[in-house]
């Protein structure tokens, strides 16, 4: 079984930021510089117009899924199904059940809902927790993550909890036709490494954007998944967050 959490790759096709005069948040009037790693089309359109979109920004919506999210999903969907294994998500905090049900639209069978007022706000530790007691309870075999900020604090911890092998910032699927070898990236993106993962359970993070989002239309059956967090797991706790109200958080 295959478990996807749903809450950079260097390749020389991928657009990536080099430079910006913002750090994580914007004042609403603020013009936008980037310095990227390469043209965004070639030199032949230079000083023509263009009606393709260039570049989105979405900010976040608090209880809704973002693109990575359907990323993960996808290229967690593709390792089960070359695994022949069905994919179930674990969702971490307070989302609809309508929002939860996208996710049977890229491969997911079943959504386990994990909610509680220790889990309303993101904490590495009890996220921990719950993602290798779901792990457990459904007999996964590989768990994969987003390599976001948050991720790259939970995945080691879960694959301690499992006892796993751990590749974190992975670009590609792996290959699992003899060895499970994945690709990651190295050397902050300039190179690339290649990974065997040798133990029964395995924990990937897979960095945004580097795996399209694939449809497999379907439907995912929603389940609450009771939790057990123990005090060893809130000896750091978040209290409240604060967002700005002038300005626009990415």
């Amino acid at each position: 079984l295959i478990l996807g959490l749903i809450s950079c790759n260097t390749d020389r096709n991928l657009i990536t930021i080099d430079e910006m005069n913002f750090e994580e948040e914007i004042s609403v009037v603020q013009n936008l510089e980037f310095t990227l790693n390469q043209h965004l089309f070639n030199d032949s359109l230079f000083n023509r117009w263009v009606d393709d979109e260039l570049l989105s920004i979405q900010p976040h919506v608090q209880g809704k899924f973002k693109k990575s999210t359907f990323e993960v999903i996808s290229f967690a969907a593709a390792i089960a199904q070359k695994q022949n294994l069905p994919l179930v998500a674990l969702s971490i905090g307070d989302v609809s059940d309508e929002e939860l049900g996208k996710a049977g639209k890229y491969g997911v069978t079943k959504v386990l809902k994990a909610v509680g007022d220790s889990l309303k706000e993101m904490n590495v530790q009890p996220y921990a927790s719950v993602i290798a007691q779901a792990a457990k309870a459904e007999n996964a075999k590989v768990i994969v993550l987003s390599a976001s900020f948050s991720g790259k604090g939970i995945a080691p911890r879960v694959a301690i909890k499992l006892d796993a092998g751990l590749a974190d910032n992975v670009i590609d699927l792996p290959v699992m036709d003899g060895p499970f070898i994945v690709k990651k990236g190295a050397f902050s993106g300039k190179a690339f490494a290649f990974v065997e993962i040798s133990s029964d359970v395995k924990v990937i993070s897979m960095i945004p954007n580097s795996y399209k989002v694939v449809e497999s239309p379907g439907s995912a059956a929603i389940t609450i998944f009771e939790t057990q967090i123990e005090a060893k797991d809130l000896t750091v706790t978040v209290k409240e967050t604060k967002r700005s109200t002038d300005k626009v958080s990415l």
